[in-house]
């Protein structure tokens, strides 16, 4: 009988925790990098050498651009 009881509660529970999980999973995937790499600036730079190898140039990503 207990076993039973504790059988439809967890049952009943269910949909309920299902849905808790989907919205987690759903927030989550908001702070995914391909969800916030446009609100980041300056935060990837590839330096570029020169021939010579004793320089570089690079592009960094701003709020506004690119400079």
């Amino acid at each position: 009988m207990q076993t039973t009881r504790l059988a439809c509660i967890l049952l009943a529970a269910w949909p309920a925790a299902a849905q808790t999980q989907q919205v987690d999973y759903s927030r989550a995937d908001r702070f995914l990098q391909w969800n916030t790499s446009r609100m980041i600036a300056g935060d990837s730079v590839r330096p570029q050498w020169f021939d010579d190898g004793n320089r570089f140039w690079y592009r960094n990503k701003t709020a506004t651009g690119a400079e």
